[in-house]
């Protein structure tokens, strides 16, 4: 399990990308005291098992580029240390710099499903939204 102590790092690092929210499943209804060590415990948990999602990443219209899931870039992170890269886990791009937006797949990540596409389009679309909203 990741040490509570931890959430500052995520903290820190997110100020170097100039990113303002550092949150974790605020969607649970759990105070924060509560909320951090369960989020960390599923990214722990999520480590250790065998499943190998796709992380998905944004590309928004302004051209800054985001995971959609964090939990799971996380995920690949406790699993192959720091300094793993793209390239070595599951992912691919939503592209919001067109008007239609265009997926990306890397080595046949994208669950060939319309509706699992459509999803990843609506919570990329929502997630740029709140960033634009501040």
């Amino acid at each position: 399990m990741i040490d509570t102590k931890e959430n500052n790092t995520f903290v820190k690092l997110a100020k170097q990308v100039d990113s303002k929210w550092v949150l974790f499943g605020p969607h649970r209804g759990l105070n924060e005291e509560d909320r951090i060590p369960f989020e960390l415990n599923r990214i722990s948990n999520m480590a250790s098992s065998s499943n190998n999602r796709a992380i998905i990443i944004v590309k928004t219209n302004n051209k800054k580029y985001f995971s959609d899931n964090t939990h799971w870039t996380l995920t690949y992170i406790q699993r192959f240390g720091n300094n793993v890269k793209l390239k070595d886990i599951p992912f691919y791009i939503v592209d919001f710099t067109s008007k239609k937006p265009l997926i990306v797949d890397y080595k046949n990540s994208v669950i060939k499903n319309d509706e699992d596409i459509q999803n990843a389009i609506n919570s990329a679309k929502n997630i740029e939204r709140r960033i634009k909203q501040g």
